[in-house]
């Protein structure tokens, strides 16, 4: 009889980060707690975007979005994390605050 693997003995390379899905208009200018980020090829777009992880009133969440100036302030600071911050929406980009 052959011996075939299990689909789980399979190594998932990207390794999903878990938490509820939210939009970014939704923790517009509240405090997070960001804890994790990964950068994923998009399908739609040239370039790539990013998942947030993030606790918010103590749920982990996650959120969905291409904005280069949050990707770049994340990869900067990707080895203090975890560290509260704030989302904000700066004329037609959002920031880290």
């Amino acid at each position: 009889m052959n011996d075939y693997p299990h689909f789980n003995d399979f190594e998932d390379e990207r390794g999903g980060l878990e938490g509820e899905k939210v939009n970014v208009e939704d923790i517009l200018n509240k405090e997070i707690l960001v804890t994790d980020f990964q950068f994923r090829q998009s399908h739609y777009h040239k370039g790539d975007y990013m998942i947030l992880q993030f606790r918010n009133d103590g749920e982990l969440k996650v959120v969905f979005t291409a904005t280069e100036v949050v990707k770049k302030q994340l990869e900067r600071h990707k080895d203090q994390l975890p560290f509260y911050g704030t989302i904000v929406k700066k004329n037609r980009y959002y920031t880290l605050t």
